[in-house]
């Protein structure tokens, strides 16, 4: 369970595509890879990913099948920035809206909006 709230951003090290149509990816979290371990959910722009490997400077996860096809994760580049959030605990301070991080679908945007303070959005469902 995640709170929304992107705690930081991470940059993409490295990608590495497996068999059976999974993604490998090595992030740098900066902060969040010192308070990490093995097994943890990170939310990576918006994905719920489990810590394969923690190293000092990235923190590494798998993207399975199930995953690629139901996200936007095989856009990702090296170097590319991405939205980075711990899970929430029960002493989390639930600042945003709980959400799973668990993708059902892509959408394709229909059209966008601009305002002078907002954009508007609309995906087609």
């Amino acid at each position: 369970m995640f709170t929304g709230i992107v705690q930081e951003t991470g940059t993409v090290l490295a990608l590495r595509e497996l068999g059976s149509n999974s993604i490998q990816i090595d992030i740098d979290c900066k902060s969040i890879n010192e308070k990490s371990a093995l097994g943890d959910s990170v939310c990576i722009s918006g994905i719920c990913l489990t810590v394969e490997v923690k190293e000092i400077n990235s923190l590494t996860f798998t993207a399975i099948s199930e995953t690629v096809n139901k996200t936007n994760i095989d856009k990702f580049k090296t170097g590319q920035l991405v939205n980075v959030e711990e899970s929430a605990t029960a002493n989390t301070l639930i600042g945003g809206h709980p959400i799973t991080g668990h993708v059902d679908v892509t959408s394709e945007v229909l059209n966008i909006i601009e305002n002078e303070v907002w954009k508007t959005i609309r995906f087609k469902l």
